[in-house]
């Protein structure tokens, strides 16, 4: 029996030193901290099977944190992987696995503590010297998976954003702004498994 909990007892040790003392994932959650105070547009493209949805700008304005949306007709943002992404996931209780490096990106997988989160686990790249996001893979319990790509011009936010998505059923992972689209309803119970939302980001002050 002591033979068998040795290794465990070792693997939790590693995992709880693997966040706690890793100065990289200290270091990019501080980055990740501050309450957005933000105010930019952002043009959406939407290349999901079943829906078409004419390219749209919408104004995303942060308050304290919280985004404001606002744009007239119809437009869909992911509920994951717009601006905020990891300002609200990195501050959740998880655990960081270092798992590679690659020129000056690490890789680390974060695993989600947290039984009522959203998410489960998050194979995260970030440069090591920007500490900015660059790509990440999240596995969610609700909507299945997606991936992130992060491109940066200037500063420390995104200036371009590609989501990847596949989804376990029907469950996607946007939310309707303004009016309601009658298309909408005919695919609903359908099962859809790959999506891709582009976002670009102009930032206005």
């Amino acid at each position: 029996m002591k033979k068998t909990l040795l290794p465990f007892i070792l693997l939790l040790s590693f995992l709880s030193f693997s966040q706690t003392n890793d100065p990289y994932i200290q270091a990019l959650i501080e980055q990740y901290s501050d309450s957005l105070e933000l105010n930019c547009d952002v043009y959406i493209e939407l290349d999901v099977e079943g829906i078409i949805i004419p390219p749209k700008t919408v104004n995303l304005r942060f308050e304290n944190g919280e985004p404001q949306i606002s744009g007239q007709g119809i437009a869909m943002l992911p509920k994951k992987g717009i601006v905020n992404q990891f300002n609200d996931l990195l501050q959740e209780e998880f655990q960081a696995i270092y798992l590679s490096k690659r020129g000056t990106n690490r890789v680390y997988k974060l695993v989600s503590l947290d039984d009522t989160s959203d998410w489960i686990t998050a194979d995260v790249e970030f440069d090591e010297n920007l500490l900015l996001v660059t790509e990440a893979t999240i596995n969610t319990r609700k909507f299945g998976s997606f991936n992130v790509k992060n491109s940066y011009a200037n500063g420390k936010y995104p200036d371009k954003t590609e989501i990847n998505f596949n989804l376990k059923k029907f469950k996607l992972p946007l939310k309707f702004l303004g009016r309601s689209d009658p298309s909408f309803s005919k695919i609903e119970g359908q099962e859809i498994t790959e999506g891709k939302v582009y976002l670009s980001y102009t930032y206005l002050d």
